[in-house]
């Protein structure tokens, strides 16, 4: 038997809205690659050799049909918005809070939240949601802060100018720095969360050297209507605890993935109010996991839990990654501005649903942002909406909220239901389903654009 299986996390940042074939080429070879470890090995791995080659040769492994694929379904949207047409349309799109758009100058880059197609079906309906929710009275928005999600990942930058304090966890049983378990949990200082790599047993330094997890954090917690940077929060802080698992190098252990999770038990045991858990990352170990039962005990504590299959399509060939292939988990794959499998997101027969994929616009280093790419960006896209709809109806189990976000995605005739699931998340027919539990709601289709 091996004993040692890779695991891919994609975070390729990207400068550029418009894409040659050699620019996606070296798009997909810029991908940040995390190793998970089989249970029991204590050692991170380095890159080795025969992982360098096999990204050596993924320009084989794309064809010119998917290259064209990508390229045609991403143009449209670039080639508009570097026309000075698009520009005005950027500039109305920061200036229409009275529409109920969020007022943040880069809102309209963050093509993921848009319909913008003809039919307008390749969103994901949240600029909807966002117009819904801005309706909702204080009362109401104020039931959706009670809540918190997990983010597994690098770490978070929560001093980022974008990050609203109240979105933040903070353990009230824990006294900052005095190096003392106060609320005897077995976890020194874990005041935002617990850092699961530091060895010795300090939990509280959470901070973010790669950017890849407040990345994936700032989908969830970027504020909106703030005049700053971007927005994800439809207005509604949810809480983020984050738990560092991933390291600088951007890799990971099993092991410490099955510490991070027995963390979390040990919170949700506590009572704090746990809904569900991001977890960027894939693996291909195939064998029983320690970390299995630990997914297992938090399902049945009803978290609802969810992963990225991976950016794997080519090493990898119709696989789901770990933890994202466990029965338990939401398996989140990659779709394109055209609404159908993005060239590279992993699929297989345990994907669920999928979400937007290439060039996502969210928050990195402590005060900047950046674009990326990848179901690590796809995942908490599903994850926000899964903590949304629990807010909403705590009694939800794991189980119906999947069910809910499976039955009214927005599946395109032309898209491959292998490749993205039941299809492409959506905000607004999952919330109405839950909001009015006795009707049935299709996906919502609206104008190209809105």
């Amino acid at each position: 038997m091996k004993s040692k299986e890779k695991i891919f996390q994609d975070s390729s940042k990207e400068k550029k809205q418009k894409f040659s074939k050699l620019y996606t080429l070296l798009f997909l070879l810029s991908f940040i690659t995390v190793v998970l470890q089989i249970p029991n090995s204590a050692t991170h791995e380095v890159l080795s050799p025969a992982l360098v080659q096999a990204f050596s040769e993924i320009e084989d492994d794309v064809s010119q049909a998917e290259v064209d694929e990508f390229e045609d379904s991403f143009q449209a949207y670039g080639d508009f918005i570097d026309t000075s047409e698009g520009q005005d349309f950027a500039v109305q799109r920061a200036e229409l809070a009275a529409n109920g758009e969020p007022n943040d100058p880069l809102f309209f880059q963050q093509w993921h939240w848009y319909n913008f197609t003809e039919d307008g079906s390749s969103g994901t309906n949240w600029t909807q949601l966002y117009q819904e929710i801005e309706s909702l009275s204080e009362e109401e928005k104020a039931a959706f802060s009670e809540v918190i999600v997990v983010v597994m990942d690098s770490g978070l930058n929560y001093s980022h100018v974008d990050i609203p304090a109240d979105a933040v966890f903070i353990n009230t049983g824990e006294i900052p720095d005095n190096k003392i378990d106060d609320e005897g949990n077995g976890y020194v200082d874990d005041v935002h969360g617990c850092d699961i790599l530091d060895l010795s047993g300090n939990c509280q330094d959470i901070s973010d050297p790669s950017g890849h997890g407040t990345g994936v954090a700032g989908i969830l917690l970027a504020e909106s209507d703030n005049n700053e940077g971007i927005a994800s929060d439809l207005g509604i802080p949810i809480k983020v605890m984050e738990v560092r698992v991933i390291n600088e190098s951007g890799f990971a252990n099993y092991s410490d993935v099955t510490k991070a999770l027995k963390y979390i038990n040990n919170m949700v045991d506590a009572g704090y109010p746990i809904v569900a858990v991001n977890m960027s990352f894939a693996g291909w170990y195939e064998g029983e996991l320690a970390a299995d039962a630990e997914l297992t005990a938090l399902s049945e504590k009803g978290v609802v839990l969810v992963s990225g299959t991976g950016n794997s399509e080519n090493q990898y060939p119709g696989k789901v990654g770990w933890p994202a292939r466990r029965d338990e988990v939401i398996a989140v794959g990659g779709s394109g501005p055209d609404g159908c499998h993005y060239v590279g997101a992993s699929y297989g027969p345990e994907i669920d649903v999928s979400a937007p994929y290439p060039s996502i616009y969210t928050l990195y280093d402590s005060d900047s942002y950046a674009r990326m790419s990848g179901t690590s960006f796809s995942s908490p896209q599903v994850t926000f909406l899964a903590a949304i709809l629990k807010s909403m109806n705590p009694d939800l189990s794991p189980a119906e909220v999947s069910e809910i976000i499976t039955s009214t995605a927005n599946l395109r005739p032309e898209c491959d239901a292998e490749q993205i699931g039941s299809g492409v998340v959506d905000y607004m027919a999952a919330f109405f389903s839950v909001k009015y539990p006795n009707k049935t709601f299709l996906p919502f289709i609206s104008n190209g654009g809105s």
